[in-house]
């Protein structure tokens, strides 16, 4: 796209180019391009001023939107990376280097089993408990961007170029991010590697932290580094949701070779002839909703033990004589209900711009 072709040509350069098409993807996509006033098409763009979205989905888009934002770094920043490879970076990928952070990985994550017990005790008699918890979001906040450093690494490790870089915030945290879109010149075990090798990175950083746990006797400081690794597990956990548009699901997008995998599959799913609806074909729309299933029973179970073996130690049986062991499903919940807001934003979202598509 050069704003020279129309949107005709750029259809049939990507059939001749891929030798295939799907139409949804080519309807959402014409509709994406519009919306952001990168197309001219005056049909679409009265229909789409025709649309009355439901006020419901309006404070769900909205909420979307002030919860996305991003700063990008310099335009250089690829230069910067291929220097920081050629020096040191190229190490991250030695097979001795791959071997022992897989070790230190297992280990921390053993370390931090163990030692779960340890911690509960030390939250009820700590004295420095906010000063702890600051350090802790602090820290974990500011080496985020070791974890978009190991997405750019591995960029350059396939000879890609890295065009952005930068910080932003995606709906619940602070976020950095890299744009690897250069690795779609490469087959997709290559973009697999690039795309977990942040989440492998915050493994081991998690897994140094835990073993610094040996090494100090003072337990305020012990509980503050068990923490920090907990945050990184955490992060972990969260960049696996295929909901959003985290590691987690261009892994999964990777693995099924299926670009713009959720809008595709969203797609599928809000098509208003349910009966005719083809499996065959649509395999992976449905690994993507099976994935989503899968998480979102996760985190239910997840948050529920973490609540009920740490959480709930630390708050009073009752409060004003009300028992608190009825809201041990509160937190489960509520983790799956943030989980899935963006989705179900997006769902809205196609839902009505389908219905209006099949209503012409």
């Amino acid at each position: 796209m050069n704003g020279k072709r129309t949107l005709s040509e750029v259809v049939k350069q990507t059939y001749r180019k891929f030798g295939m098409i799907k139409s949804e993807l080519i309807y959402q996509l014409i509709f994406n391009l519009v919306e952001g006033n990168f197309a001219i098409n005056p049909q679409i763009n009265t229909a789409l001023k025709q649309i009355n979205l439901p006020y419901r989905i309006k404070i769900l888009l909205s909420i979307r939107k002030i919860m996305e934002k991003e700063w990008a770094l310099p335009k250089n920043i690829d230069n910067t990376l291929t220097r920081l490879y050629q020096k040191i970076g190229y190490l991250y990928f030695t097979k001795p280097a791959i071997f022992l952070m897989t070790f230190i990985i297992i280990l921390g994550i053993v370390f931090f089993i163990i030692l779960a017990p340890q911690v509960t005790l030390q939250l009820k008699v700590t004295h420095h408990f906010i000063l702890i918890l600051f350090i802790t979001v602090l820290f974990s906040n500011l080496t985020i961007i070791l974890h978009e450093l190991g997405h750019a690494l591995a960029t350059k490790h396939f000879g890609r170029e890295v065009n952005r870089m930068g910080i932003g915030w995606y709906w619940v945290s602070p976020v950095a991010f890299t744009d690897t879109t250069d690795m779609w010149f490469c087959n997709p075990s290559a973009r697999v590697i690039v795309n977990s090798a942040g989440i492998f990175l915050d493994g081991v950083i998690a897994g140094l932290v835990m073993l610094a746990t040996f090494f100090t006797q003072n337990s305020d400081i012990f509980l503050a580094l068990w923490l920090i690794a907990f945050t990184y597990y955490a992060n972990i956990f969260k960049n696996l949701n295929p909901m959003l548009e985290y590691d987690g699901y261009y892994i999964l997008m990777d693995v099924l070779d299926e670009p713009s995998l959720r809008e595709a599959a969203i797609l599928w799913l809000v098509n208003p002839k349910k009966r005719k609806r083809k499996f065959r074909g649509h395999e992976a729309e449905i690994y993507y909703w099976i994935a989503c299933l899968l998480f979102l029973g996760l985190i239910f179970i997840l948050t529920y033990l973490i609540q009920f073996y740490l959480v709930s130690k630390l708050i009073p049986s009752s409060v004003l004589g009300i028992t608190t062991g009825h809201l041990q499903w509160l937190m489960p919940l509520l983790a799956v209900i943030i989980s899935s807001l963006g989705i179900m934003a997006e769902i809205k979202k196609h839902t009505v711009l389908t219905m209006f598509k099949y209503s012409k």
